[in-house]
């Protein structure tokens, strides 16, 4: 669904607006900008999309009950043939029979033309149910509440205008019908039509498109049950816009309103209680398209397959298990057919019964005995950058997977990967994700894994409709690399090095379910003719694609339907190209449909030497990203691909992808290592308890990552230094004499956080101070600490009667090392070569991130247009502003 667009040719020509260009190229075409409203174009986007569902929603509203009450009007006046009017006479079954067919016809109708602008709800009770249930914010569902009654009443309003005699469509109790009998009647009967629009539209399946025609049945016979004895309301606002033209409201006109909302609760409570059962697997296929898709059989508590809300299942490198097999996402080659080597591992009936979700480069759910229920992550890539750090990232999670008699791994599994059924029956254990990536990027990885292409078997122009004879274009393939070829015959892989790595496909371990692989045929990659680069380019390659296909719909909600708790969304995207307009008005189609939820953003620059036009460009893309992004994000961590200064120990080569990548894949992985351990661990921590820490006023929401890496073995000979002597260290806040440190605070040898020149950053007296800290996250893997040290420090950065500073600290320890595997490149040189590192991953917020900001802003004022200028610099200066309020240092108190 989008709000946004309108169809190309569809526009109306309105005054002082420009009309589309004729001469613009037609595949690509930016009739957003050219056909809204001037006024609209300074409206932040999600006011924009109330307002315009609003719209919608009030005209909606109005049509439908226009034609309803009209219908019901012209039944009530019509004369029989003793002369006299139903309304004189008393009701027959002819007349209820056309009030019924009226209000069933009206509704189908009226649903279909508005489901795309507002959901074509129409009715305060069913407005209440989506909220109720989760489909709609609430605060969107209060605004739609307000203009449904005032459709109720125009549509009145307009019916006793236009038609002739008295308005006669008042709902009234008949028949000898109590009160109670009334409200009881209105709330089962209310109770069944909203339950009817759950089902066939809240609920996404392939029948989805035609739900209108059941909604409209289903009111149908709710109304030839009703209609007789309550005047068939079953909507607040069918009854008060009558009750107020015609201004008699009777004694019990308060069970039109409190019968359809308990209607409303009642319908939703019986549909969350049947998804808590996992209603599908009673009754398994019924929506069935042909594809298989794991469902679990409650008395052999096995994976079987099934189709339900359009996710299918996937398998990934034929990975026998005990209980099922592992696998990945939709790694193919030439060679997929080659065996692959076996792998076991031992999953939980609980994670099986409870799948969990992934967006674009990474989704988790999680399990635990104790909580059935999935706390689902779920992560999202989009570009080159991304999917490189994607690619590592996922690499990592498949090291944690013990199998036989190993130890229980920390991690659990069931978090990041979801089981599923293969096309050859093989039980699987596949990730959670959504990949975004240009035509050309993917290399040799394809949509459809060998597995997969057992039942998409065939020639695709002989399944088309096209009865002439056809002229196949195939391009040459790209030849798989020898690592690939490697792991498909089941062998040790070769040493990768940077010529040998073409694209991120060429190191990955993992298959990924069909659905998980979205390629943009808009754009190739590296094209001189058509450059990726504008941010501006992806706010218009999202729009024209989401007005097309609905991408939250088509890509995001299957995986999201599998969550029975969304823990949150993790987002890797670029911010200085066009990914950064692609990724926001995801990100904001994401927070309008979920509301309130943790969206972390790792928002990855470039910050690789590069001409003055080019910087200039990428830093104007970034300050358009970093605004429009905080609003839909609840966190956003900058990261560069080439750090400023680097230790003697790391030696990235820069002009590679592969090893920049890694780097940053290490940072975020250790970040967010705690949200993924089994809640057993006394490192766990869920998104929102580190939100809590790191934005707990819900105002900074940029913050800055570093990271330090050595040598587990070096750790263990110097138990000195991880006591707690190292107060600071230790506890994540300082004495007054030294409370504030850089975001690369001592100890930390690599800052990611992007850098800007001195003559942009610097202002007067800025230089000499050192930046404040206002908050903190820290993760240890390995013995960095003492266990009762970081219980201390955590037990007194709670206590803030304890506590010496008022910066917000957590600190999360865990004995899982970082591995280096055959696919990363060897960036960290140690004397002994180690196979895993310890790692110190540090993530705050400061004052620095402030100067940052308004580095940008400054770039922005003579980069970006004059029609969006004032909208943006305000918007990065109140960013900005965040950042020092509150806070006072030395040197400013003394120039008072």
């Amino acid at each position: 669904m989008n709000i946004n667009n309108p169809l190309p040719g569809a526009a109306v020509a309105i005054p002082f607006t420009r009309a589309a260009d004729p001469n613009q190229r037609g595949d690509v075409v930016n009739d957003d900008a050219a056909m809204r409203i001037p006024f609209a174009r300074r409206l932040p986007n999600n006011l924009r999309n109330h307002l315009v569902a609003m719209s919608g929603e009030y005209v909606g509203t109005v049509l439908f009950l226009f034609f309803a009450l009209g219908g019901t009007q012209v039944a009530n006046n019509i004369p029989s043939s003793a002369g006299r009017t139903v309304a004189e006479a008393g009701s027959n079954p002819q007349q209820l029979q056309y009030i019924a067919l009226c209000f069933g016809f009206s509704l189908a109708v009226n649903a279909w033309v508005f489901f795309r602008i507002s959901g074509g709800l129409f009715n305060p009770a069913v407005t209440l149910g989506m909220c109720l249930i989760g489909a709609l914010p609430w605060f969107r569902g209060a605004l739609l509440f307000l203009v449904q009654i005032l459709g109720g009443m125009t549509a009145a309003a307009l019916i006793a205008a236009m038609l002739p005699g008295e308005l006669s469509v008042q709902t009234t109790l008949g028949g000898g019908t109590s009160v109670a009998q009334g409200l009881f009647l209105e709330m089962f009967l209310t109770a069944e039509l909203v339950f009817t629009i759950f089902m066939l539209a809240a609920e996404k399946h392939k029948s989805t498109f035609i739900a209108p025609i059941g909604i409209g049945l289903s009111l149908f016979v709710a109304e030839l049950v009703g209609v007789y004895f309550t005047g068939g309301s079953l909507n607040p606002a069918r009854s008060f816009g009558p009750a107020l033209v015609n201004r008699n409201f009777h004694g019990y006109h308060w069970i039109y309103w409190l019968g359809p909302m308990l209607g409303a609760c009642l319908a939703a409570g019986f549909y969350k209680f049947i998804k808590a059962l996992e209603y599908e697997t009673a009754n398994p296929d019924q929506d069935g398209d042909g594809r298989p898709i794991e469902h679990h059989s409650e008395d052999e508590k096995t994976l079987r397959p099934s189709s339900h809300s359009n996710a299918t299942g996937f398998a990934g490198r034929g990975l026998q298990a005990e209980n099922h097999s592992y696998g990945d996402f939709a790694r193919n080659t030439a060679a997929t057919t080659s065996p692959r080597p076996a792998y076991t591992t031992q999953v939980s009936r609980a994670a099986m019964q409870s799948p969990g979700m992934s967006f674009d480069g990474v989704v988790h759910g999680g399990d635990d005995e104790n909580n059935p229920q999935v706390n689902s992550n779920s992560d999202g890539a989009f570009g080159q950058q991304a999917n490189y750090i994607g690619t590592h990232y996922w690499n990592t999670q498949e090291s944690y997977f013990t199998y036989g008699a190993e130890e229980e791994s920390p991690v659990d599994h069931d978090i990041s990967f979801r089981p599923g059924i293969g096309a050859d029956g093989a039980e699987t254990f596949t990730p959670r994700t959504l990949i975004y990536d240009l035509k050309g990027a993917f290399g040799t990885l394809r949509r459809e894994n060998a597995l997969y292409e057992l039942q998409h078997q065939g020639n695709p122009a002989q399944q088309s409709q096209w009865g002439g004879n056809t002229i196949p274009l195939n391009l040459p393939p790209i030849a798989p690399s020898s690592y690939q070829q490697a792991l498909d015959q089941g062998l040790t892989p070769p040493t990768l090095s940077t010529e040998t790595v073409r694209f991120w496909s060429d190191y990955n371990h993992l298959f990924y379910h069909p659905k998980s692989i979205v390629q943009l045929n808009e754009y190739e990659l590296n094209s001189d003719l058509m450059p990726f680069e504008q941010w501006s380019k992806g706010e218009e390659l999202f729009a024209n694609l989401d007005r097309e296909h609905d991408l939250l719909d088509r890509d995001l909600r299957p995986f999201l339907e599998e969550c029975d708790q969304l823990q949150g969304i993790q987002v890797l995207s670029g911010i200085d190209d066009a990914w950064g307009g692609f990724a926001s008005k995801y990100l904001e189609r994401v927070a309008d449909e979920l509301g309130k939820g943790s969206r972390w953003v790792f928002g990855l620059q470039d910050t690789q030497r590069t001409t003055r036009d080019r910087y200039a460009l990428q830093l104007a893309n970034v300050a358009q990203s970093l605004h429009s992004m905080d609003p839909s994000a609840s966190m956003h961590i900058p990261l560069g691909s080439v750090p400023t200064t680097l230790p003697g120990y790391v030696i990235l080569d820069n002009a590679s992808r592969w090893s920049t990548s890694a780097l940053q894949a290490a940072g975020i992985e250790s970040l967010t290592l705690p949200t993924r351990l089994r809640r057993n661990q006394s490192a766990y921590a869920s998104f929102d308890s580190l939100e809590a820490t790191l934005n707990g006023d819900g105002k900074r929401r940029i913050a800055g990552c570093s990271l330090s890496i050595t040598d587990a073995a070096v750790l263990e000979e110097q138990p000195t230094t991880n006591g707690t002597s190292d107060v600071r260290m230790t506890n994540g806040h300082s004495h007054n004499d030294d409370e504030d440190f850089e975001p690369k605070e001592k100890g930390l040898d690599v800052d990611l956080f992007p850098t800007l020149p001195h003559t942009l950053t610097s202002t007067r007296g800025q230089r000499s101070q050192r930046p404040h800290t206002f908050s903190k996250i820290t993760t240890f893997r390995g013995a960095w600490k003492s266990p009762s040290s970081i219980h201390q420090s955590n037990e007194i950065a709670r206590d803030r009667f304890a506590s010496s500073s008022d910066v917000r600290t957590s600190i999360h320890q865990s004995p899982l090392l970082f591995p280096i595997l055959s696919s990363s490149p060897q960036i960290f040189h140690f004397a002994a070569r180690p196979s895993k590192v310890a790692i110190q991953a540090s993530m705050a917020t400061s004052t620095a991130i402030g100067g940052h900001i308004r580095g940008v802003e400054g770039v922005a004022r003579r980069m970006v247009g004059l029609e969006e200028r004032e909208a943006l610099c305000d918007g990065l200066a109140a960013l900005a502003d965040e950042y020092e309020d509150g806070w006072m240092s030395e040197d400013d108190s003394g120039d008072e």
